[in-house]
């Protein structure tokens, strides 16, 4: 679990951690230096917690791979403090594995809340298919995923250039290497949707836009693939309406080299 500043969420996301009655659980926190109220929350549930330490990173995907260095356990997953396990998530996560020993990573279904936590819809119920994964934008949620841990000497860790697609990058490794990508139809994780999230911020659009655009280029080389083509016509859309065309369209392509 990776938190910064969610002190308005972060008791919920710890709790739906804890309250899993998953046996052989290691909870590792990495906090980046919250200066709101987290910490007094976190220190409530520190004997529940195997690792933790607050300190400054260099965003989401540099304290994610500092928690996956310190992961001992056979299989991992990872959580934002705003986002909520279901119960009995990780005992279902932990069968499957058991029960299918050539599977390195499994998704569920993840439902996405409301700032409040009221369901509005689902998403990452569809079945695996390498080809249309690779080639579209399609992602799975990361609130639903897991993976074997022996699999990160194939796929290395998260990529820290990356600000908001290292998540997408990481999955796309799996079934670059052909490591074999599994759907259950269960719902495992909450992925809560509100205007201040990097992923819905609409003052990082722009960015999001280009890095998608670097990150599909990695595993379709074409120049003008499926999410090119999405994302120049969401530009074209907007930009002129906010008469900043020409800046914006030189660091598109400037970003997409």
């Amino acid at each position: 679990m990776v938190s910064f500043n969610q002190g308005d969420f972060i008791e919920e996301s710890i709790l739906s951690v804890i309250n899993q009655d998953y046996p052989n659980l290691e909870f590792i926190l990495i906090d980046g230096g919250s200066t709101d109220n987290t910490l007094n929350i976190i220190s409530k549930y520190k004997n529940k917690i195997d690792y933790y330490v607050t300190e400054k990173d260099f965003g989401l995907y540099h304290a994610r791979n500092k928690g996956l260095l310190k992961a001992t356990g056979d299989y991992i997953g990872f959580l934002n403090t705003d986002d909520t396990y279901r119960k009995d998530s990780l005992l279902t996560i932990g069968r499957f594995f058991s029960d299918s020993p050539d599977v390195d990573l499994v998704y569920g279904t993840a439902a996405r809340i409301t700032k409040e936590g009221e369901i509005t819809n689902y998403f990452g119920d569809f079945e695996f298919d390498k080809e249309n994964y690779l080639k579209y934008s399609q992602t799975i949620p990361d609130q639903s995923t897991f993976f074997r841990k022996e699999c990160l000497a194939y796929i290395g860790l998260f990529d820290t250039s990356l600000k908001f697609g290292g998540d997408t990058d990481l999955w796309k490794r799996f079934a670059k290497y052909n490591l074999k990508i599994v759907h259950i139809n269960k719902h495992i994780g909450n992925w809560r949707i509100y205007n201040e999230t990097l992923s819905y911020n609409l003052k990082y659009r722009w960015q999001r836009a280009l890095e998608a655009i670097r990150v599909q280029r990695r595993y379709v080389r074409t120049y003008f693939n499926y999410v090119t083509i999405k994302v120049l016509i969401n530009y074209f859309r907007l930009v002129f309406r906010e008469k900043k065309w020409a800046r914006n369209l030189y660091f598109l392509f400037k970003n997409n080299k």
